[in-house]
């Protein structure tokens, strides 16, 4: 009776905050392993078979988290170096990936144009194939640098695990239920919003949902002209002025991704276990904002829709407690540093009537992109003028 309840209440709390980005439940361990029917699937029906494995990815996406999260830190602590060599390289091929995939762009040159389209076809409704491709890839570029051991054990082993047990187990009832109706909203949960970036493509009401990376603007018009102002501080317009900064880090956010990787990387190489430690401070108190916000507490209603004063709050509490495990230096030159470059340029940057047109769409869909993602978990919601127009 009790799960009919729980299954219901979670059906309700995905129509409801359909839109909003929010942290599956941890599921049991009864029902996670111990409890759990297990097979060996029908290899001959793909379809079926990538929809199981699908299904249990999102269903289990939690526990799944905290078991890689967790050999990741393991891994990454004893062996800081060649795990974070690692993980960039996975990554720098997965965004790469996701952005040649994702851009439909005009292009001349007949080979670049057929790996586009032979890209953007191959990742069709097949993200596990995506993923699969991308730890290939990344196997072959470490190979020639000495750097398997820890790839194996730190990255390939937890994706491993994880896509075996979603493949081996079998759903059950809560499982379809729940997976069905998150169909309907693919990203509202953070392995959603993997899987959709992968190419996993559902039946949506409209394209807002789409997953994508902006396209870097020009120096001319990031740093050039004249649209530069000293920002007032006036307690009357602090409000006109956040959603400035807001603006700005949307539009502009491919080319603050640009700078500030690059920066954090060369910081990681020089202190490797410092930056790691950091980030998984910073995430933390993040990841435990975002979970207060969905509680629907005191802390709800003095934050909402303050976005830029939420990492302010969060880069102090980072600071504060690294502080006492002396890497505090590194954190502000390697995390707290750019962050504050980017706010300032976001904050003493006017909009160009371009910003302005396409930060009134954007605001439509806030979760559309990596920075406006980071944003809604800071709290940021989208305009109202912006949200009369979609109704």
């Amino acid at each position: 009776m009790n799960t009919g309840s729980n299954i219901a209440q979670e059906i309700r709390d995905r129509i409801s905050t359909s839109n909003e980005l929010r942290f599956a439940p941890f599921r049991p361990l009864s029902e996670f392993i111990t409890n759990a029917t297990w097979n060996v699937p029908n290899f001959s029906d793909l379809p079926k078979l990538n929809n199981r494995i699908i299904s249990n990815l999102i269903y289990y996406q939690t526990n799944y988290f905290v078991f890689g999260i967790a050999l990741f830190l393991l891994v990454g602590i004893n062996y800081p170096v060649d795990f974070l060599f690692g993980l960039v390289v996975v990554s720098a091929l997965l965004m790469g990936f996701i952005y040649i995939s994702s851009s439909a762009r005009a292009n001349n040159n007949n080979v670049l144009a057929t790996v586009e389209h032979f890209l953007r076809s191959a990742k069709e409704d097949r993200p596990i194939i995506v993923l699969v491709a991308v730890l290939g890839a990344s196997y072959f570029i470490l190979s020639f640098l000495g750097k398997l051991f820890i790839f194996f054990l730190g990255i390939v082993l937890p994706v491993q695990a994880i896509l075996l047990h979603a493949t081996l187990c079998r759903r059950n009832m809560s499982n379809k239920v729940v997976n069905k109706i998150s169909q309907f909203s693919l990203q509202g949960t953070p392995m959603g919003v993997f899987l959709a970036a992968l190419g996993l493509q559902v039946v949506m009401s409209n394209s807002e949902h789409q997953f994508r990376i902006p396209p870097i603007r020009s120096i001319r018009e990031f740093i050039g002209g004249d649209e530069w102002a000293k920002p007032s501080f006036n307690p009357n317009e602090l409000r006109e002025l956040e959603k400035q900064v807001i603006a700005n880090m949307i539009y502009y956010q491919s080319n603050y991704g640009a700078i500030a990787i690059p920066f954090l990387l060369l910081v990681a190489f020089f202190y490797p276990a410092a930056i790691i430690f950091g980030l998984v401070i910073f995430a933390a108190l993040l990841a435990g904002f975002v979970y207060t916000q969905k509680q629907r507490t005191a802390l709800t209603v003095l934050f909402h829709d303050r976005p830029i004063l939420v990492l302010i709050i969060l880069l102090f509490a980072a600071f504060l407690v690294i502080r006492m495990f002396g890497t505090v230096f590194i954190f502000l030159l390697g995390i707290a540093l750019p962050l504050a470059l980017i706010v300032g340029h976001a904050t003493a940057r006017t909009q160009t009537l371009q910003n302005k047109a396409e930060n009134a769409v954007e605001s439509l869909s806030l979760q559309a992109t990596p920075m406006g993602l980071l944003l809604s978990w800071l709290g940021a919601k989208p305009t109202e003028e912006s949200t009369t127009k979609r109704r």
